[in-house]
């Protein structure tokens, strides 16, 4: 029995359970004090292009529209023992789709977290999460159902007590491992630095390094392992009660082990955030970084910008809406036997969330995403719609 069809009984069994606990009646009143809590969740989408198809784009046999149901259920435990905190997390969930059945799956996350103090001035930490999901239709060929292992690893210590002065050292590990594509097998680690100072008003600086080597475990004919630098001033300033500002600007250096090749980039974010009243917020940002490694052959950078109004309605009726794009150019900084590719795409997000008890919340929510593509087979247009009811023990 291999490592996918373990996972796979596992996950069944315990979804039976989850099933059955689903089934059960609140008896007990929901508190975000809770030390343990139980959610179970269950969401409808209707989604007009699953595999995210150009308009001329043969289907192959597969149905371009469907409609996915989630059922969810997720559990989270927070305790102080003296000093330390000790937070743990999971979720099971398994997707139906109505007309590419082929494409049903059953994936878990869990996280276990550390955070500790050790005198007045040291402060350790630790955490380990793992997931097991479906790689996103937006990164593979059409119909490819390609499920991602990730494990995530990061210990730490703090010098200072994080109110003035501090001085934070993490390392961190990451493996990851798809069961259809293995050419993205991956493993990152690396290390990072933060000095930062609080000032008694709330604004806190800080300079950041970050050191990360990127190793793919198949190599097909050229090496593509890479290091990442990334150094960073960053800036929160609560400029008013209502208005809070963050501003970020640094380096990133991409040394590639193939022909000793280098390449620089800058990035940075700006957001300002505006609580106009006590029912109304405004956010808008714009971030330029590198995308994470391993969703695509090639190294590709982004440009984000967001709009975003939140509106309490009601004491339990809330709205949001937000439009946000994403400017992405792949193969630019590294050589490489794919050409270059230059995506925009554009997404608008309206959603109404009633939350009638505390222990009780639903969502309703519209999608329209639109991507630009100088390769004409990336370019699309989805429109979703979905339902989410949650129920909280």
């Amino acid at each position: 029995m291999n490592r996918y069809q373990r996972n796979r009984d596992r996950t069944r069994h315990l979804w039976v359970c989850s099933c059955l606990l689903v089934g059960m009646p609140v008896h007990a009143r929901y508190d975000e004090a809770d030390r343990f809590s139980l959610q179970a969740s269950l969401e409808a989408l209707y989604d007009s292009n699953l595999f995210r198809l150009a308009d001329d784009e043969s289907t192959a046999g597969l149905v371009r529209e469907d409609v996915i149901t989630t059922p969810r259920l997720s559990t989270r435990y927070n305790q102080d023992f003296s000093r330390q905190n000790l937070a743990l997390s999971a979720a099971l969930f398994s997707p139906r789709y109505m007309n590419n059945r082929s494409m049903d799956y059953s994936g878990y996350q869990w996280s276990a977290t550390w955070k500790g103090a050790a005198g007045s001035l040291l402060r350790p930490g630790a955490s380990l999460s793992q997931s097991h999901t479906l790689a996103s239709f937006d990164d593979v060929a059409q119909g490819i159902k390609d499920m991602v292992d990730e494990q995530n690893l990061m210990a730490g210590l703090q010098l200072g007590d994080g109110h003035r002065a501090r001085i934070i050292v993490d390392v961190a590990r990451r493996d990851s491992e798809h069961d259809r594509r293995p050419s993205l097998d991956l493993v990152e680690q690396g290390w990072d630095m933060t000095a930062g100072w609080r000032t008694a008003r709330g604004t806190d600086w800080s300079l950041v390094y970050q050191d990360r080597w990127i190793a793919y475990e198949q190599d097909s004919l050229l090496s593509r392992d890479y290091r990442r630098r990334k150094v960073s001033a960053e800036l929160s300033w609560p400029v008013t009660a209502q208005l809070t500002t963050r501003l970020s600007s640094g380096w990133i250096n991409w040394q590639f082990e193939l022909g000793d090749q280098s390449s620089t980039e800058r990035f940075g974010r700006a957001e300002v955030q505006w609580r106009a009243s006590d029912k109304l917020r405004w956010l808008a940002s714009a971030q330029r970084d590198a995308d994470d490694a391993g969703n695509n052959a090639r190294v590709s950078v982004s440009n984000n910008y967001l709009l975003q109004a939140d509106w309490q309605m009601t004491q339990k009726v809330a709205s949001q809406l937000s439009w946000t794009q994403r400017r992405t150019q792949y193969g630019v900084v590294e050589s490489s036997l794919l050409p270059s590719q230059h995506d925009v795409t554009d997404s608008y997000r309206l959603s109404v969330n009633w939350t009638p008890y505390s222990m009780v919340a639903s969502e309703l929510y519209g999608v329209v995403q639109n991507r630009r593509s100088s390769s004409s087979a990336s370019a699309y247009s989805d429109e979703r719609v979905g339902l989410d009811l949650t129920v909280k023990y």
